[in-house]
């Protein structure tokens, strides 16, 4: 895929932390390695996500300064 390709929706933050609420939990109650090690490769999938979106509006507001839209993506990750 290409870069210009990626698609780039804004997180919703209660939504986020709805979601790390939910895994924490899960971890504190994970009753085996194996129930644990699921949990966090959930975890690790959705922070791999989280991340990607976060760079995407650092990239694109880095090409165009100027672009209002990546300028408040920037500003709203800036402030989570």
């Amino acid at each position: 895929m290409k870069f210009s390709e990626m698609i780039y929706n804004r997180p919703d933050p209660a939504e986020l932390k709805k979601e790390i609420y939910a895994l924490t939990q899960n971890l504190k109650t994970a009753s085996s390695y194996a129930e644990a090690k699921t949990v966090f490769v959930q975890k690790d999938r959705w922070e791999r996500h989280v991340c990607t979106l976060c760079t995407l509006v650092e990239i694109r507001h880095s090409i165009n300064t100027a672009d209002e839209f990546y300028d408040k993506e920037k500003k709203f990750f800036n402030s989570l």
